[in-house]
């Protein structure tokens, strides 16, 4: 005797599947292979459809999309909507972008407390960018209470994921003595990390520690080395000190 119902239910998939259904990630990368091709009216229609659905990097994508204008009337508020539905799924891209937006009051009423909760919020998943952010609002006390330590815990955190500017600022931090102990010898290894990345200003103060010993043995031959190379790019305290040293940084 013939099982139709069986038979039936294992060709009902391949029948659905042919009738043309995508999930959201096959519609996510559809609108990445148009984009790839230059259009980015149709990649927005992807996008949509797999937001819609819940795909969390569409949701990411199109928003930025009306953030920029790009393939679509630039929208503010729409833009805002997509990151939120992004960030209710912990993407912290989605809650760094929402950071921003408050604090620059694109598509919502400009709120620094409400930009600085964003960013605890990225940085809380490891977002280096935000805990950057986050570590500023706080050394400044914009949306937040000014708090030194805080600062340094923030920009610590993003630092040691290779941030150029938190390991510059770390070393800051260190140089001064401000929610940290003072601690030369720290400062100039943070501002080295952030020099070897190419970060200017840590280029300029590591080259200044080499040349008076501060925190570093006294080499004003590798000091010279990084003043120049700041200066190179239009450091201005950095070019000042070369001319003393008679240093060509050209």
């Amino acid at each position: 005797m013939r099982k139709e119902p069986v038979i039936f239910c294992f060709a009902l998939p391949l029948l659905f599947l042919a009738g043309g259904c995508e999930t959201a990630r096959q519609q996510y990368q559809n609108g990445l292979r148009y984009d790839d091709v230059g259009n980015s009216v149709e990649a927005v229609k992807c996008y949509r459809k797999a937001a819609e659905r819940g795909h969390v990097e569409a949701r990411i994508t199109l928003a930025r999309r009306y953030h920029d204008g790009l393939g679509v009337v630039k929208d503010y508020a729409e833009a805002v909507k997509w990151y939120h539905l992004a960030a209710e799924q912990d993407s912290p891209d989605a809650w760094y972008a929402l950071g921003l937006l408050y604090k620059n009051g694109e598509g919502v009423v400009k709120d620094l407390a409400e930009a600085a909760k964003c960013f605890r919020q990225a940085s809380d998943l490891g977002h280096a960018q935000s805990q950057f952010e986050l570590g500023s609002c706080c050394y400044a006390g914009v949306g937040v209470a000014k708090d030194f330590s805080e600062a340094a815990r923030w920009w610590r955190r993003a630092a040691e994921q290779g941030h150029a500017a938190a390991q510059y600022r770390l070393g800051a931090l260190y140089a001064k003595g401000e929610g940290l102990l003072k601690d030369p010898a720290e400062a100039a290894k943070w501002y080295r990390k952030a020099a070897v990345q190419g970060f200017v200003p840590a280029r300029y103060e590591l080259g200044m520690s080499l040349c008076s010993g501060e925190g570093v043995a006294k080499d004003v031959t590798e000091g010279s080395y990084w003043l120049c190379k700041a200066a190179k790019e239009g450091h201005k305290q950095a070019r000042e000190e070369c001319r003393k040293m008679n240093a060509k940084w050209e």
